[in-house]
C-alpha cells in the first residue's frame, strides 16, 4: 500500500490559516498506483520511496521484509557483551546502523548487511576483524606469529590465552587443524573444528568444539585445551583441575566432583593426564569410605531398613549406596584417614548440598585418634581405631569436630557454636543434664556435660548393649 497525496484547488472562501486542510492522504493499493501513475510507477519509484520514507528490507533470505527505519539514539546503549563500556564511534554506529525486523526478530546491521549486528565494532573495524586470523582461544584477531609451534599460530600473546597453552597440545593433526588436547597425552583427541568433528561425532559424544563445556558453560570447547574421559565426554582442561581439586565444598566427604557432569559415570581420566594420580587417590578413598559405611550399615543393625528391601524404594537392593547416603564421614585433618561422623539428615544434607558450609575450618576435623585432650583412649584389640568415638562435650551424642585441640562437638553443637550461641561459654548448670545410663541415648555412665570423655570402641559398646555380634 502507498499514501498519495493531493492538493485541493484553493477556494476564495478558505482563510490562510486552513490551507493545511488543502492537503490530504488517501491509503491506495499498489493496482490504484499504477493506474494512476501509469509509466512512472517502476523501479526507480520504488527505489525514491525506500530513500524518501527509509524503508529497509531484511537481510534473512527467508524473510525478506520491508519496513521503515528509525535511527535509535546515541545512548541507547552503554556497554557491549561483555559489559566494557562503548565508544562514542561504537554508540553512533549503533544508533546509525542497528534495525531489528519486526516479522523475524533478527537484529542486523543496515550498513554492512550482518546479521547478527557487530556491538561493539563500526562496519570498517568488523569487516577488518572478520577478514583477519583469529586467536582460537579469545576470538581477538592476531596479527603476528607469537609461538614457534605450527600448532600454535592461531593463538594470541594475551595473557590468559598464553596460560591456556601451557596445557595445550602442540601436535598438528592430519586434517591440517590443530589438536585440541592437552600436552602430554598419548592418544590425541579426534580433531574438534566444525568441519572435521561432523564426521565423527559418534566418536565424539556427539560435541564438537562449538560445543560448550559442561562445567563452566561459558565457552566453547575449542577455547581451550581439552580432555576426554573414559565415557566418551570432553572438558576443557582447566575446568575439570579445578573441580579436582576442590573436591568437596563442605565438612562432609562428597564425590560428586569425581562424577562426569553429563553421564554421570565416574570421571576416570587418562594415565598421562597431570591429576590422573589425584583421581587414584579419590577413588582410593571413595573405596576406603563405601567399606565402612558397609560395615557401619551391619554395625547400625540397618542392613534390613525399610528403603532398602521395598521395591520402588530408590535404594531398593543397593545397601552399599543408602549406607553412603545416611552415614557422614569427615577426613582428618592430621592423619589424612576418613572417619565416622553420624548419621545425616537427608534434608539438611540436600539443603547443605545447594548452599554450602561456608568458612569451614579443615584444622578442626580431627578423629578420635588423632585428638589429644589429656583424656587416654586405648584402641580396640578386635576392632582397631575406625570405631573409637568421644562424647560431645556439650550433649549426649557422638562427637564430629575437634575444634581448637581441646573440644569435642557434635554436628548440632557446632552448629549453634558457628552461629553465635556459643555453648562453650556455658556453665556446666546451662547445659542438658543426663540423669541416667539408662536414659542417656549413649547408654554410658558418662561425667556431667561440659567435660571431655571418650567412649571408646562403639562397635564393642554395641555388643554389649545389644548382645549382636559385630
Amino acid at each position: 500500500f502507498f499514501f498519495l497525496m493531493i492538493r485541493r484547488p484553493p477556494r476564495s472562501t478558505q482563510s490562510r490559516s486552513s490551507a493545511a486542510s488543502d492537503v490530504y492522504k488517501r491509503q491506495v493499493s499498489e493496482h490504484e498506483a499504477k493506474g494512476i501513475l501509469g509509466r512512472d510507477y517502476d523501479d526507480a519509484f520504488k527505489e525514491y520511496l525506500r530513500t524518501r520514507f527509509n524503508i529497509v528490507t531484511c537481510c534473512q533470505p527467508n524473510c525478506g521484509n520491508q519496513f521503515e527505519f528509525q535511527r535509535g539514539h546515541d545512548n541507547d546503549i552503554t556497554k557491549d557483551l561483555t559489559g566494557k563500556a562503548l565508544s562514542i564511534a561504537h554508540k553512533k554506529d549503533y544508533a546509525d546502523h542497528r534495525i531489528k525486523c519486526p516479522s523475524c526478530g533478527t537484529e542486523q546491521c543496515i550498513g554492512c548487511g550482518v546479521n547478527p549486528y557487530h556491538l561493539g565494532y563500526t562496519c570498517k573495524e568488523h569487516k577488518e576483524r572478520s577478514m583477519a586470523k583469529r586467536c582460537r582461544y579469545c576470538d581477538e584477531p592476531v596479527n603476528a606469529i607469537y609461538h614457534v609451534q605450527t600448532a600454535f599460530h592461531d593463538i594470541c600473546n594475551k595473557p590468559d590465552c598464553k596460560e591456556r597453552l601451557k596445557n595445550a597440545c602442540p601436535t598438528m593433526l592430519a586434517c591440517g587443524h590443530p589438536c585440541s588436547g592437552f600436552a602430554g597425552e598419548t592418544s590425541h583427541l579426534p580433531c574438534l573444528h566444525a568441519d572435521c568433528a561432523e564426521r565423527s561425532k559418534e566418536y565424539l559424544s556427539n560435541q564438537t568444539g562449538d560445543d560448550y563445556c559442561n562445567i563452566c558453560f561459558t565457552e566453547g570447547l575449542i577455547q581451550a585445551p581439552d580432555v576426554r574421559l573414559k565415557c566418551g565426554h570432553i572438558f576443557h582442561v582447566h575446568c575439570l583441575n579445578k573441580r579436582i581439586e576442590t573436591r568437596w565444598h563442605r565438612p562432609r566427604i562428597t564425590f560428586n566432583f569425581c562424577y562426569c557432569p553429563l553421564c554421570k559415570l565416574w570421571a576416570e581420566v587418562p594415565p598421562e593426564y597431570p591429576l590422573a594420580k589425584v583421581m587414584a587417590e579419590n577413588k582410593a578413598l571413595y573405596d576406603d569410605i563405601r567399606k565402612k559405611a558397609r560395615e557401619r550399615l551391619r554395625f547400625e543393625d540397618m542392613e534390613k531398613d525399610p528403603k532398602i528391601i521395598t521395591p520402588g524404594s530408590p535404594w531398593y537392593n543397593r545397601p552399599i549406596d543408602f549406607a553412603l547416603a545416611t552415614f557422614s564421614y569427615y577426613l582428618c585433618f592430621k592423619c589424612k584417614k576418613p572417619y565416622f561422623g553420624g548419621k545425616k539428615n537427608c534434608e539438611l544434607a540436600m539443603e547443605e548440598e545447594k548452599q554450602g558450609v561456608e568458612g569451614f575450618k579443615a584444622e578442626e576435623l580431627v578423629c578420635s585418634n588423632c585428638c589429644d585432650v589429656g583424656v587416654h583412649v586405648q584402641n580396640c584389640q578386635t576392632h582397631g581405631k575406625d570405631y573409637i568415638e568421644f562424647k560431645c562435650r556439650f550433649c549426649c551424642s557422638v562427637a564430629t569436630w575437634f575444634c581448637w585441640g581441646t573440644t569435642h562437638f557434635c554436628e548440632p553443637c557446632h552448629k549453634r557454636q558457628c552461629n553465635g550461641d556459643h555453648v562453650s561459654k556455658y556453665t556446666k548448670d546451662k547445659l542438658p543434664k543426663c540423669t541416667s545410663k539408662e536414659a542417656c541415648p549413649l547408654k554410658v555412665a558418662h561425667p556431667p556435660n561440659g567435660e571431655e570423655f571418650a567412649l571408646g570402641c562403639g562397635a564393642c559398646r554395641n555388643i554389649k548393649e545389644n548382645a549382636r555380634d559385630f
